[in-house]
């Protein structure tokens, strides 16, 4: 059952974010999946419009910095994520996974947490940025960042617009 104890921050803030799969299953290997958690990753920050200013689907979680612009309940906003990744995918194939992900008769990609870390200066966020690019090649998924197409690493080298929106801007928090 979802704990609806309040937890609304005051102000402006920037989180990097850390969402693994149940079982830190690799269902995001499949690229339909992977595309579709990085458009719902867009979709939900457009929801309440708070910018993404980077993010990453690896095969078995998704890592992503967030702005808010106010007030704001971050597991609202990451429980909202999952919700609409898991309804984008329902739907699709599944592959060798497709059993695994139904619980109890209920389709569930994800774990019921998420990790963050507050992001308080352009230090910080340039450093969680380059670790989040930097993942598929330590995982051997890619050459080089920019070649990994789930991830933000392209727009922020300016070579191709990735597949959600981002913003770089981020003085506005302080960042």
């Amino acid at each position: 059952m979802r704990n609806f104890t309040a937890r609304i921050k005051k102000g402006p803030a920037v989180y990097f974010i850390s969402a693994p799969t149940r079982d830190h299953m690799p269902i995001f290997e499949l690229p339909p999946l992977a595309k579709q958690a990085a458009i719902q990753l867009g979709r939900a920050s457009a929801d309440i419009n708070s910018p993404v200013a980077g993010y990453i689907v690896m095969p078995s979680a998704m890592m992503g910095i967030v702005a808010f612009k106010g007030d704001h309940d971050l597991g609202e906003f990451v429980f909202n994520y999952k919700r609409l990744s898991a309804l984008a995918i329902i739907g699709l194939d599944h592959g060798l996974f497709h059993e695994r992900l139904y619980r109890k008769g209920k389709f569930r990609p994800w774990m019921g947490r998420f990790d963050q870390i507050v992001i308080g200066s352009n230090e910080q966020l340039l450093a969680r940025l380059e670790y989040m690019h930097n993942e598929p090649v330590r995982r051997g998924l890619a050459e080089s960042p920019i070649e990994y197409p789930y991830s933000s690493a392209a727009d922020w080298a300016g070579t191709r617009q990735g597949l959600i929106k981002i913003e770089k801007e981020l003085t506005w928090a302080g960042i």
